[in-house]
């Protein structure tokens, strides 16, 4: 008999992943039932029923306040790992996740303690029983009680938290427990492990590869080899589907590109990752302004505008601007993806011949192409509190390690040259992305939504 599980989706990560993907799908074909369990907008619940051609059972989910005392152990503790990643990995860069903002004289109180509290829990075990005091004062709350009686309500099998590091899953995930339900979460990405954000603790943690294990095994110690399962991720089930896929013709024409010219994506990160991304989109079109060969295309980062570009998109009409497909919220975790949006990053990745950016993600999307990521590895000159040093100093980057896995730009003067390597000799740049995507993201016999469904099913 098939089991009934909730999916706990508390803000728009988990909505790619785990409404449009097909794991939904697959627990109900194995003869399950699904509850979506959510704080999102109606209108991304028709959008995946239309999807997936099914109607869903929802349940609202309203995040309740934590208590100040739980919200400072909780901010002290993930101080605390911080420094501990640190003197693990010997690698200093780890402690700049630490960016609690002091914008509130609540906040100017908290940061502060949260600090003092966190220097002095020298040891994991320290950290581990400070973790175990305030879940314990999480079962002493009124919004623990609350949830209890909302769960026992869901009538579940299995509570499956679709994002690690929401800290209003925790109570939640600690009241399924305490009724003796099963309760699952998975690590959203291959860089959240060494940064301290996994305050929710469950029965079991679905991660990407065995290299994603290993580490979560390694920061987390008082986790059990058997409670974690290498699934991989949903969002690269899509470039498997070849119902994702437009041909390039069809994207010219609906983009306006011309299909005969080399086409390179600058991919846009956030203010916090690149301050100065606008100012290195000016170097790249101005290097490209002298080949009427090559289309730079732009997409920025889904959560931000482009205020900041718009001065070097309104001087480069050789910029083709293509905004991702996303609906707006009032904070980054209420921002949402259309459907549309998954076909078009994976089709930019399969027809552009490169893409440009600092660090991003996106040069796994487009090894799944096997295209060239390539790393701007420079800094602008007027650039204060920031270098590119720092970036690629971060822990995740090590999975690099031994690959030449990206090409790099080490200089302004090098844009055009790199980018027509990468157009004219692919095969000699970043030889070994396919690798590197390979210890990222592991390989899987069968889709990671699959596996994910079978998971939830069958393995308690």
């Amino acid at each position: 008999m098939g089991k009934r599980i909730a999916f706990l989706i508390p803000d728009g990560v988990g909505i790619r992943n785990y409404l449009y993907s097909d794991v939904v799908k697959q627990v109900i074909n194995a003869g399950g039932e699904v509850v979506i369990w959510h704080n999102l907008p109606e209108e991304v619940i028709r959008i995946a029923e239309q999807k997936h051609s099914l109607a869903l059972q929802t349940k609202c989910f309203t995040p309740k306040p934590e208590g100040i005392l739980v919200r400072l152990l909780r901010e002290a503790t993930s101080y605390a790992r911080l420094r501990y990643n640190a003197h693990l990995k010997n690698n200093p860069t780890i402690l700049t996740n630490w960016n609690a903002k002091r914008n509130t004289l609540g906040k100017k109180l908290l940061y502060p303690l949260a600090e003092f509290i966190g220097a002095r829990l020298n040891s994991i075990e320290a950290i581990q029983k400070v973790e175990s005091f305030f879940h314990a004062l999480h079962r002493k709350s009124k919004a623990f009680r609350e949830y209890l009686s909302e769960i026992q309500a869901l009538d579940i099998d299995v509570l499956f938290c679709t994002h690690q590091r929401f800290p209003f899953a925790v109570a939640p995930m600690l009241a399924a427990q305490e009724l003796g339900i099963k309760t699952v979460t998975a690590i959203f990405s291959w860089d959240n492990l060494p940064k301290a954000r996994l305050p929710i603790r469950a029965d079991q943690y679905l991660v990407w590869s065995e290299y994603m294990k290993r580490e979560l095994l390694e920061y987390y110690p008082n986790i059990s080899p058997s409670q974690v399962a290498i699934t991989g991720t949903p969002q690269f089930d899509f470039y498997k589907n070849p119902e994702c896929l437009q041909s390039r013709l069809e994207i010219a024409h609906q983009y306006e590109l011309e299909p005969n010219q080399k086409w390179v994506l600058f991919s846009g990160d956030d203010r916090t990752t690149s301050p100065y991304d606008h100012d290195y989109l000016e170097d790249v079109a101005a290097a490209l302004s002298k080949a009427p060969d090559i289309q730079l295309l732009f997409r920025q980062v889904p959560v931000e505008g482009i205020q900041r570009y718009q001065t070097v998109l309104n001087r480069h009409p050789n910029i083709k601007h293509i905004p991702p497909l996303w609906e707006k919220g009032a904070a980054w975790s209420s921002f949402f993806p259309l459907t549309q949006d998954i076909s078009l990053l994976i089709n930019l990745a399969r027809h552009c011949h490169a893409v440009i950016n600092i660090g991003s993600t996106v040069a796994l999307d487009f090894a799944h192409f096997n295209r060239p990521g390539i790393y701007l590895n420079y800094d602008q000159p007027h650039a204060q509190n920031w270098s590119v040093d720092i970036i690629y100093q971060f822990e995740h980057f090590k999975t690099m390690n031994g690959l030449d896995a990206v090409g790099w730009i080490n200089s302004k003067d090098e844009i055009l040259n790199v980018i027509r390597k990468a157009i004219d000799a692919p095969d000699s740049m970043a030889p070994g992305r396919l690798k590197w995507k390979k210890r990222i993201t592991g390989t899987h016999k069968v889709l990671a939504s699959e596996q994910i469904a079978k998971e939830l099913q069958e393995n308690f």
